[in-house]
């Protein structure tokens, strides 16, 4: 018999089937939870449920139980305070002609501050509560962004979109199998023509390490880097910030270590950045030959094995196994690496207590992580795709939001408490 508290998500439950099952078959498993309050993500359904709730995203339940507050009882919590729309709107214009203003684009983490970077954290929290609303907001009316991609992308891009089409934005999608660069026409070229369209943002994503500053040093649109080949990508690594300190309270003093692919992931440089400028102890780890040639001078620390880095570390930030990329024997085999660096669920046991996982997708499950270990209770790899929307809202805006004033909205629904447009 498997007892849950509250049975929500279905990856506690699932995770817990999925250890038994480990250990053997059993004759028969049933599932009994206090609280079921349904939008699971997992066809897991209870055997025997205390109470059926029908709760929106941003409730929490809490359930009281004998000895720790003296009586049964659940509570509906509503996490998610009023958001001041007006206010916040005015706190970006202020950001934005200040100081703490990004400039004209976002090409990596490298060339920001801590405070900039705590700065896009901060103003993220607020459009995620929205986020949880479905509310919309038209801080981008009128205005028109093109995401210009030249590599295949799904998370990056779909989030993208979510952020534009949140923000009232006009969204033009431009592939590089759809443009004009099958017929030979450059990069420059192509920006250009979408300048002479009155574009007013550009999100490119390309396979050349420089792209992005390269298209915004030629280009008055704000560009916004999503991925340039192994250089940057950084609001994978905000993401992946707000991320952590969800789960922490505050990114300083924390030990993260990214295991994997060093040599040719974006991400873990904007992420490495991102972590030092908050404050925190970074680490590495993983085959030699995936290593880039001067890690060190980052100001990381090297760890030899898993084993070692799940004993020390916070934060275990899986990277995947970038196949596309790799054109010289970089590991012996898949399951070679997976037997010496993969985050198994055997090498989990080894783990400190509060240890969370990232990964920033696509997954190779069963080479760089196991699905048990992907989908199990120390994961929190689907709150990372949430904050991907509520970054890139926050980005857009602090970069060439207009943001209006409460005045400008219209038809606020009362029960949100919002001025927003529906």
């Amino acid at each position: 018999m498997l007892v849950d508290d509250v049975l929500y998500t279905g990856r506690t439950m699932r995770a817990a089937i999925n250890h038994l099952f480990d250990i053997g078959r059993p004759r028969w498993v049933e599932t009994c939870v206090l609280v079921d309050r349904g939008g699971r993500q997992l066809p897991i359904q209870p055997d025997y449920a205390g109470r059926v709730l029908e709760v929106r995203p941003d409730h929490d339940v809490a359930v009281r139980v004998p000895g720790i507050e003296d009586r049964w009882g659940v509570d509906i919590v509503d996490v998610g305070s009023k958001v001041d729309v007006g206010s916040l709107g005015k706190r970006i214009r202020t950001l934005r002609s200040g100081d703490l203003g990004l400039g004209k684009d976002l090409i990596g983490l490298k060339p920001l501050t801590g405070a900039q970077i705590t700065t896009i954290l901060d103003t993220a929290e607020p459009f995620r509560q929205l986020i949880a609303r479905g509310s919309k907001l038209s801080f981008l009316k009128g205005r028109t962004v093109v995401n210009l991609f030249f590599e295949p992308s799904t998370r990056t891009r779909t989030s993208f979109e979510f952020a534009e089409k949140r923000l009232s934005a006009e969204t033009v999608n431009i592939s590089s199998t759809t443009s004009a660069v099958q017929k030979g026409e450059n990069l420059v070229d192509t920006a250009r023509n979408l300048e002479a369209m009155r574009s007013h943002i550009v999100v490119v994503r390309h396979g050349s390490s420089g792209a992005a500053e390269f298209l915004a040093n030629r280009i008055p649109s704000h560009v916004i880097n999503a991925g340039d080949g192994e250089h940057e990508h950084p609001t994978q690594g905000l993401l992946d910030l707000l991320t952590i300190r969800d789960q922490f309270g505050d990114i300083a003093g924390r030990r993260v270590c990214i295991v994997g692919d060093i040599r040719h992931s974006r991400v873990a440089r904007s992420l490495i950045w991102g972590l030092l400028k908050c404050g925190a102890r970074v680490a590495v780890c993983g085959p030699p030959t995936l290593m880039p040639a001067g890690i060190a001078d980052m100001g990381v620390e090297q760890l030899s094995t898993v084993e070692e880095a799940l004993a020390v570390c916070d934060v275990l930030y899986v990277l995947r196994l970038q196949l596309e990329r790799m054109q010289g024997g970089y590991v012996p085999s898949l399951r070679e690496y997976n037997r010496v660096f993969g985050v198994t669920s055997e090498r989990m046991k080894k783990a400190r207590p509060d240890l969370i996982v990232l990964h920033p997708g696509p997954i190779n499950r069963g080479v760089e992580i196991d699905s048990d270990v992907a989908d199990g209770p120390r994961s929190v790899i689907l709150p990372q795709v949430t904050n991907g929307v509520a970054v890139r809202m926050a980005v857009l805006c602090l970069l060439a939001g207009q943001a209006p004033g409460v005045e400008d909205f219209a038809g606020a629904p009362e029960e949100l408490g919002l001025p927003v447009t529906a």
